[in-house]
């Protein structure tokens, strides 16, 4: 009985967050995002801001990089820490 009761709550609360995010699209995090993504790339390309997109290219590239290795510390081909350092 619960099980169906929580289904029916995230099947309700699905079907209100798209009927939201029709009427106003920057209602979800997803959408607001991409917003501001497209408007600062925008601005970057209308200014020459050529260093600045090269910049950002590189942070989001690392930050990408540090997230997987995070994630996964100990993948094949990755650097381990030695036995006995403390982390």
């Amino acid at each position: 009985m619960f099980t169906v009761a929580a289904f029916l709550l995230l099947a309700l609360d699905h079907v209100h967050v798209s009927l939201a995010s029709r009427r106003s699209p920057t209602i979800t995090s997803f959408a607001r995002n991409a917003q501001t993504r497209n408007s600062r790339v925008q601005n970057i390309r209308e200014h020459n801001h050529d260093i600045l997109a090269v910049q950002t290219l590189r942070n989001r590239t690392f930050g990408r990089e540090l997230s997987r290795l995070h994630r996964h510390p100990h993948r094949p081909g990755r650097l381990a820490p030695e036995p006995g350092l403390a982390l």
